[in-house]
């Protein structure tokens, strides 16, 4: 779970809206002095740099040796979701185009390598620095200080991976309410994460520290990752509506449609369509489109869109009141 292990599932979904952060574990306390202790000889208490590690573990690594590729494929889902997760933060939960330049810059992760038995382990910071962000033009706030949007990122990530390990109902359905808030680009890239995860059988063990607050931690293995991609999808929490006007290229009752908009031929699955409105519609019609857009991450860095239409009109139709 995302919390410290000494206390039960019931413990953290109580606590889960009542407290910024989990009760300091025991590893936790030495840290605590110490960012103490800087904070009360630095000019800022965030001269100190917040840390996670992602360690990898199972059937698949071997002593300290994993497959490159898997690795890889594991990382960069990580800093995936945990710029959506960012965006989503910052009220960026559209599908459509790519994440702002100061999303990725603020939500970018640095990382090195380090072996422990029978796991690989990444140690990863934050790649720039938190001072302009918690202390803007040097000035530091006496209340209200902004955290990191790296941190609020990395911690969110962790608390929904936590929330996906307890089988429970009740936990499942704050997960569904997590990522409608954050929105379909978060649940796109969360799966994504948890299919490179059932695919290379691999587990991860997932913290994150900032400074002067306890550490997070949440495990996820491949089966629970499995369930994690099966759930975004049977929910829905990785798709949105989306309206569009285009002019109909192809029509069948059987085969997806190529619908122009804009510049773009795009491809739409109509298997949601009644089988008789295929034929009320001809090539070259224009028509206004209610589309369902699904998002999900892909291994290799781009993201895959499904598009399935749900509502067909006349482009000259007027739009239905909000």
């Amino acid at each position: 779970m995302a919390t410290d292990e000494r206390f039960s599932a019931a413990w953290f979904l109580g606590q889960y809206t009542q407290i910024e952060r989990p009760i300091p574990g025991p590893g936790d306390w030495g840290r605590l002095s110490l960012d103490a202790f800087v904070a009360n000889r630095m000019p800022s208490a965030r001269s100190s740099v917040s840390e996670g590690t992602i360690r990898m573990s199972g059937p698949e690594v071997l002593e300290n040796a994993a497959d490159l590729g898997a690795v890889g494929a594991i990382a960069s889902a990580w800093q995936r979701v945990v710029s959506a997760a960012g965006a989503g933060l910052e009220r960026i939960k559209t599908t459509r185009g790519n994440l702002p330049t100061h999303i990725l810059q603020r939500t970018a992760l640095a990382l090195n390598a380090s072996p422990q038995p029978g796991s690989v382990v990444f140690n990863i910071i934050p790649k720039t620095s938190p001072l302009p962000e918690v202390e803007p033009d040097g000035n530091t706030p006496m209340v209200n200080a902004e955290r990191p949007l790296a941190d609020r990122a990395s911690e969110q990530v962790i608390r929904l991976l936590g929330l996906a390990e307890v089988e429970d109902v009740v936990f499942q359905d704050e997960l569904s309410a997590q990522l409608q808030q954050l929105g379909p680009r978060v649940g796109g890239a969360l799966k994504g994460l948890a299919q490179t995860l059932d695919r290379t059988n691999i587990t991860l063990d997932a913290t994150w520290a900032e400074p002067m607050i306890p550490s997070l931690r949440a495990t996820v293995n491949p089966s629970t990752a499995r369930w994690l991609a099966q759930f975004v999808d049977g929910r829905g929490l990785n798709s949105e509506a989306v309206e569009m006007t285009g002019v109909l290229r192809t029509i069948s009752d059987r085969e997806r449609w190529l619908v122009e908009v804009g510049d773009e031929d795009l491809r739409m699955n109509a298997s949601e369509l009644d089988p008789s409105v295929a034929s009320t519609w001809n090539v070259k019609d224009e028509v206004r489109l209610t589309v369902r857009v699904a998002v999900t991450e892909r291994p290799d860095g781009l993201t895959k869109r499904t598009m399935t239409i749900l509502h067909v009109a006349p482009a000259s139709e007027s739009e239905p009141d909000a």
